[in-house]
């Protein structure tokens, strides 16, 4: 059975952003990106590209299986 990585992604950003208490705004200006494309992210409508995801890992400090992990 393939694994839906689109909701494992969504599901793991938003547990970061609750934990770390960081608004998708927020998000967005630090790694260059606009608003929507996080909350595109987040609704499983688009994959953020391998720049957005390495940007990602950084901006939280976590490796990259904490965000495509179940």
């Amino acid at each position: 059975m393939e694994k839906d990585y689109k909701k494992i992604f969504s599901e793991n950003l938003r547990t970061l952003m609750k934990v770390n208490d960081v608004t998708g705004k927020e998000i967005a200006q630090a790694i260059g990106c606009a608003e929507g494309t996080i909350s595109k992210w987040l609704l499983m409508k688009r994959e953020p590209t391998l720049s957005n995801f390495c940007k990602l890992c950084e901006f939280f400090k976590c490796k990259y299986e904490e965000l495509l992990d179940e």
